[in-house]
């Protein structure tokens, strides 16, 4: 089965402003929480890094641009 990536599923979604280095932090409510975190940092042109999670949190890239995310968690 085939699906969409984020960068096809955000296509249309305004995109969040932050400051280049801001914090990113991810809020859920959930139980059990989740003690493992993946986040994949990718741009339309193709490219994808794995980020640093820590406590929850992740920091904006220092350059400007577009960038999508694809998080996971167990």
């Amino acid at each position: 089965m085939d699906t969409a990536g984020p960068v096809e599923l955000l296509k249309d979604e305004i995109p969040v402003s932050v400051q280049p280095g801001e914090v990113v932090k991810f809020a859920m409510n959930v139980e059990p929480m989740p003690n493992k975190y993946h986040v994949t940092q990718m741009t339309a042109e193709g490219s994808s890094i794995d980020v640093a999670v820590k406590e929850n949190s992740f920091y904006a890239p220092l350059e400007k641009g577009t960038y999508y995310y694809s998080y996971g968690v167990w």
